[in-house]
């Protein structure tokens, strides 16, 4: 939370969480009670509306990830077509490591110095998760369309640079 809110809001956003956390202490037991009244049926349709509203934002993420998948897959044969030997694919690690680490996913972008930042901003990771975390969380707005078209180019791109380099390597 002391990542995520800046120093002069953070008293507020932990007595908010706080204070939500004790509301559903004593609300979540009476609410299940009475529930109960009717069959222990309601205790389970009681979920259903909130499971629906996250699962339309979470059917958003289904082609952000094919997308990615598209990205990385047609990046991943383009790079495997300047492989001479099986040596080669441990440079894989090399590169995949610091991206994976760096992508957001572990830490928030603010702990990194800005000009880290920079270079984790134009990491293809990054822009996956930016996208998919966002389209996951309901937080859709036209910015969004600049990672899906990131990862367009990319994956366009790679298949572009595999086809090229795989003819050129059959036709010799």
């Amino acid at each position: 939370m002391t990542d995520a809110f800046p120093r002069e809001k953070l008293g507020l956003a932990m007595g908010t969480n706080t204070m939500v956390a004790a509301v559903g202490l004593v609300i979540g037991p009476v609410l299940g009670g009475w529930l109960v009244r009717f069959g222990w049926g309601g205790v389970f349709w009681f979920n259903v509306p909130l499971g629906a509203i996250g699962t339309a934002w979470a059917a958003l993420v289904l082609p952000a990830a094919v997308l990615t998948g598209f990205a990385f897959a047609a990046a991943g044969m383009a790079a495997t077509t300047f492989m001479r030997s099986w040596r080669d694919f441990e440079d894989v690690m090399l590169v995949s490591m610091p991206l994976f680490l760096f992508s957001t996913t572990f830490y928030p972008l603010g702990v990194y110095p800005r000009p880290l930042q920079l270079v984790v901003e134009c990491t293809p990771l990054y822009q996956a998760v930016w996208l998919m975390r966002d389209l996951s969380l309901g937080t859709v707005t036209p910015a969004l369309l600049l990672p899906a078209l990131y990862l367009a180019v990319m994956g366009v791109s790679g298949l572009a640079v595999a086809a090229r380099r795989v003819s050129r390597l059959l036709l010799r």
